[in-house]
């Protein structure tokens, strides 16, 4: 009987014996292609009995050695890929205690397209007709960049030729607004060996000051005050590379016909948001004369910390007539004066918990300014005998009905009050008739 026994079991035993196998691959990893950043997956299976074991194992060196992955044992690796790793090798060692079987190799490739920096645009603009309409953006890994545009956002994006200049690694598109280009939409797409990125959609508005509807209800000019007649001019900006910050965009002067004290306002579209600065009574006009030329000569001045400086001038080679109810007056002025605009701010007064713009303690910004008379603002303001003042405080409720919103006067000596400096000019009227 005990033979017997142990017959029976030395058999169980054997039986069990031949019942169980070495793991055996089922499903070879295979190699995978991604994106930095994104996630990478690679699945290998085997059979065995009993049930294998996972382990799965990485190669840095193309292959020569491997080293397990701590924590890699289920039959998905699945991981954030970054772009050192391109190249890497894996393969997933199964194990069970009749002996280990190792899968394929498989290969990560990581593409690595350009990236373009967060916030650095392009940013949505509004230019009036004739002046230039720039869009930029700034990217990092790229070889190529190309800029596209389409005539409205239901349109077809089109390749814009020959339109690409670089600073760096930021590329700028500027061409001249005209009116046929308003709600125009326009992107850059970076390219490089490994893919493209296209960069957010940027839309020009363009307006004319010629054709835009009188806002209803229309702001009149307050009229029957000027007995020596104004002048108006359309400033307009051409932005260089600066420091920290964005320049104006465009604007208006209005000063007496006869020269003296003047007022402005400026005005910019930042992300798409419209703003304006008013600056009463810091404007000086005056005609100046040399050997051979008359000239017009405009000049402006903020007080420190806060400065907006523009200076100005051009031949005063037109006869500019200003019509009222009570007089009619002919001066020789410019149509056009030409110069440079400066703006700048010392933040070093502002306490450290302030957060001072940009991180600096400061910024500086230069652009060159183009003054052109405003011929149908001036005919308003002259029918209506309007002064200085009252068209400042019409052209101020015209740019708040257009959706602009004035940004509050910053400008203070250190001590919490603010401070404007006024400039005051000796005039000279080349040329006078009264009725």
């Amino acid at each position: 009987m005990k033979s017997f026994l142990a017959l029976v079991a030395f058999v169980l035993m054997s039986a069990s014996a031949l019942a169980q196998t070495a793991p055996t691959v089922t499903l070879e990893p295979v190699n995978v292609t991604v994106n930095a950043g994104a996630t990478a997956s690679f699945i290998s299976t085997a059979s065995g009995n009993t049930t294998p074991t996972v382990q799965w194992q990485v190669s840095t060196d193309a292959g020569v050695t491997f080293n397990n992955l701590s924590g890699a044992t289920n039959t998905t690796l699945s991981f954030t890929v970054g772009s050192s790793q391109n190249g890497n090798r894996y393969k997933a060692v199964f194990t069970n205690p009749t002996g280990s079987t190792t899968s394929a190799v498989a290969t990560l490739t990581v593409l690595s397209p350009p990236t373009i920096v967060a916030n650095s645009g392009p940013t949505s603009i509004s230019r009036v007709s004739g002046q230039t309409a720039t869009f930029s953006v700034r990217a990092t890994n790229f070889v190529s960049v190309s800029w596209e545009s389409r005539s409205s956002s239901s349109g077809t994006f089109r390749p814009i030729p020959n339109a690409t200049t670089f600073t760096g690694d930021t590329t700028t598109l500027s061409f001249t607004a005209v009116d046929a280009l308003n709600g125009s939409q326009y992107r850059a797409v970076f390219t490089n060996a490994d893919g493209s990125t296209t960069s957010s959609i940027a839309t020009l508005t363009v307006t004319n000051p010629s054709t835009t509807p009188t806002p209803t209800p229309a702001p009149t000019p307050t009229p029957g005050v000027s007995t020596s007649g104004v002048l108006i001019y359309e400033l307009s900006f051409k932005h260089t590379d600066g420091f920290n910050v964005d320049f104006w965009d465009e604007g208006y002067i209005i000063v007496p016909a006869t020269g003296g004290e003047g007022s402005a306002l400026l005005s910019a579209t930042d992300n798409g948001i419209r703003t304006f600065r008013s600056f009463e009574s810091s404007v000086s006009f005056f005609n100046a004369k040399d050997k051979h030329n008359n000239y017009s000569v405009m000049a402006m001045a903020g007080t420190s910390p806060s400065i907006v400086c523009i200076q100005a001038f051009g031949k005063a080679d037109d006869k500019v007539k200003a019509n009222g109810p009570t007089y009619s007056i002919t001066v020789r002025a410019a149509e056009t004066m030409k110069g440079l605009a400066q703006a700048s701010r010392d933040e070093s007064t502002l306490a450290l918990t302030a957060q001072p713009r940009d991180g600096t303690l400061g910024f500086l910004e230069f652009a060159e300014v183009k003054a052109t008379l405003d011929q149908r603002l001036t005919d308003l303001a002259n029918e209506n005998a309007s002064s200085v003042g009252s068209m400042f405080t019409y052209l101020k409720t015209l740019l708040t009905r257009r959706g602009y919103v004035e940004e509050a006067d910053t400008t203070s000596d250190g001590d919490g009050t603010d401070a404007e400096t006024t400039t005051d000019a000796t005039t000279d009227t080349t040329t006078t008739t009264t009725n």
